[in-house]
């Protein structure tokens, strides 16, 4: 009983300690998109037509797998006996009047609103260039006010070159709990309800 209870133990601060270490995202103008998470890399190059994707475990590459050509198998059909529910306005309308319905909406609005917040952009850098240089001025005038920092930089050119990098930390920790609160939260007997209602 003590091993079981200090394997969970460990297992848990493993967890842990994963968790602690949120999704690294880089995005490049130069169509070069890096993820990254522990030990983990994934990159995606973009060049012209042709996509070119890289794993890395453990800082070393994995060679994708080849795809296995699926077998042609005709769909069987079934025949359907049940006839569907004729969907009409009144019962459109007694639906989004259902307080499942209300409850569900508050329900994604906060998860939603929880994932938003474990996406944070930490480095925003944008050198931009239009081909209209009246627009070029005004947007140049605009961003000079703007706070000037390394993790943050927005500014204009001439030379027509547009080069931006942006990179955005996930707190794993953040969905997680947000994926807990909606499953501990969500009203499972009104959307049954519901569900068997329109069914």
């Amino acid at each position: 009983m003590m091993i079981f209870a200090s394997c969970l133990l460990v297992i848990g601060i493993i967890l842990i300690v994963l968790l602690s270490f949120p999704v690294v995202v880089r995005l490049h103008s130069s169509l070069e998109f890096v993820v990254q998470w522990t030990f983990i890399k994934f990159w995606i190059v973009v060049s012209g037509n042709s996509v070119t994707t890289e794993l890395h475990i453990l800082g070393i590459k994995r060679a994708p797998k080849k795809e296995k050509e699926k077998e042609s198998s005709k769909p069987s059909k079934k025949k359907k006996d049940k006839q569907k529910k004729k969907i009409t306005a009144a019962l459109v309308w007694e639906i989004l009047g259902d307080s499942a319905v209300k409850k569900i909406l508050f329900q994604a609005y906060h998860f939603l609103r929880r994932l938003i917040k474990s996406v944070r952009i930490s480095t925003l850098r944008l050198d931009f260039s239009l081909d209209d240089y009246y627009w070029q001025g005004i947007l140049m005038g605009a961003v000079t006010g703007l706070p000037q920092t390394d993790n943050f930089r927005i500014s204009g050119n001439f030379e027509e070159k547009n080069d931006w990098f942006v990179l955005i930390k996930i707190s794993l920790w953040r969905i997680l709990s947000a994926t807990l609160l909606l499953l501990f939260c969500f009203p499972y007997l009104k959307a049954l309800r519901l569900y068997r209602k329109i069914k």
